[in-house]
């Protein structure tokens, strides 16, 4: 991504530990700050994902947390985390259909300059369940998110043509929409898939330093899909693909888990995996990802590393980022007894 960009050339010149300053302009710039902070455990970050998402879960209440480092080699390292609760309403009684609300708080500092962003968004969703031999549901969802962002200019210096300004705000606040929907089939007994889409900033909000009326957020639109697929009764696979685009940065991920379930039952609580995943960006190979996940009955925990494959590989030495989740779910007392659609940990 172009801010990653930033980030390692800055790192280059922390002898001095300065940044000039038309670094500086690209990082206020909009093109530089408008992106979204991501996760390559984006199945395990649902409300940063699709807000149509909120209360999706075999369970009442989940509570969540993400941590990336990124750029570890390098002294500017980039950091992105957040934190989830959300919970779904009216499962036990209607059996197929659920409201949902749900609240995140997420994050992200980067660069000598620590060009900083925190979200602490709310997030609503109504799910309809239909069919009886095939099951299936519809959800939409929505989302309203406070950002605020900052930067730091103690380590900024200027060229002698270039006075410094007290024109560049330190911070600015940012109200912003979000909507997505996503749909839900359970095709066998053992066979279950999603496919959500979602689009951000629907606003358009201002966003920039400088004030600049005119510098509005750009559009993101993501799209994404998993299933479990069962490989035999102690075997399955989780695939999982996401495609995200931003003004004109682009992404996409795919790639899958090999699950093992420990203990007789194939619907045991506790499993391990092991996965890979591809990352691309406009369209170049970005970055190869080996993870791990364990369920430990409604604990999940997951590790994943990026080695990054761009251009960024020599500076960086071809690390990339260290990535770690951990969900817990609540279930309900009439969970086993419910006539709805089994929703799998994805």
């Amino acid at each position: 991504m172009f801010v990653s960009s930033i980030k390692v050339l800055s790192s280059l010149m922390k002898k001095r530990k300065v940044i000039l300053f038309y670094l500086l302009l690209m990082l206020i710039a909009p093109s530089a700050i408008s992106q979204d902070f991501h996760f390559s455990q984006f199945h395990s970050s649902p409300l940063t994902l699709n807000p149509a998402m909120t209360g999706f879960m075999l369970g009442k209440y989940r509570i969540g947390a993400n941590y990336r480092n990124q750029w570890g080699s390098v002294k500017s390292k980039y950091e992105t985390y957040s934190a989830s609760f959300d919970m779904n309403f009216m499962k036990c009684k209607w059996k197929k259909d659920y409201f949902a609300v749900g609240l995140v708080f997420a994050g992200d500092k980067a660069g000598e300059l620590s060009l900083r962003t925190n979200q602490i968004g709310l997030s609503f969703a109504y799910s309809k369940g239909f069919g009886s031999r095939v099951k299936h549901s519809l959800s939409i969802g929505f989302q309203g998110n406070f950002y605020q962002r900052g930067i730091d200019l103690t380590n900024a210096i200027y060229p002698d043509n270039i006075v410094e300004s007290n024109n560049i705000s330190k911070s600015i606040s940012i109200l912003d929409l979000s909507v997505g929907m996503m749909w839900h089939a359970q095709l066998a007994d053992r066979l279950n898939m999603y496919v959500g889409f979602s689009a951000s900033h629907i606003n358009r909000p201002v966003n920039s330093f400088l004030g600049d009326k005119k510098s509005r957020l750009a559009m993101k639109y993501t799209a994404s899909a998993g299933a479990l697929v069962e490989l035999g009764n102690k075997w399955n696979i989780i695939p999982s693909a996401m495609f995200q685009k931003q003004g004109q940065a682009m992404e996409g991920l795919a790639g899958t888990y090999l699950q093992y379930i420990i203990g007789e039952d194939y619907y045991s609580e506790t499993a391990i995996a092991f996965g890979a995943w591809g990352r691309f960006a406009k369209p170049v190979a970005d970055a190869f990802i080996l993870g791990a996940r364990a369920d430990i009955k409604n604990v999940l925990i997951g590790v994943t590393y990026d080695f990054n494959l761009s251009e960024l590989k020599a500076a960086s030495n071809g690390r990339g980022a260290f990535e770690v989740s951990a969900q817990y779910i609540i279930p309900v007392s009439c969970q086993k007894r419910a006539k709805g659609l089994y929703c799998p940990k994805f």
